[in-house]
């Protein structure tokens, strides 16, 4: 992982991005860190704040919306891969 070579790599790096993404410097550490943490462990944190936060009746009803979306998404998909 590149975020995490020496300094001359990280300075490619932030090179790499101005060029590409037009970025204007690096985020602060203790941003980067959050943000490394959040795409390694987004998932699993999430998990544990709706087990401990949301009631069972929301948790149902955005279960419900969700496989409504799933559905209309695939039904959507299907009608302009069949052209209909």
């Amino acid at each position: 992982m590149l975020p995490f070579a020496s300094t001359p790599f990280q300075q490619a790096l932030a090179q790499l991005n101005m060029a590409l993404y037009g970025v204007q410097g690096d985020l602060p550490r203790w941003e980067r860190c959050t943000d490394y943490t959040d795409s390694a462990l987004g998932f699993a944190t999430g998990a544990l704040y709706v087990d401990r936060y949301f009631p069972e009746s929301d948790r149902h009803q955005v279960k419900t919306v969700s496989k409504y979306i799933l559905h209309f998404t695939l039904l959507n998909w299907h009608t302009t891969a069949l052209g209909l």
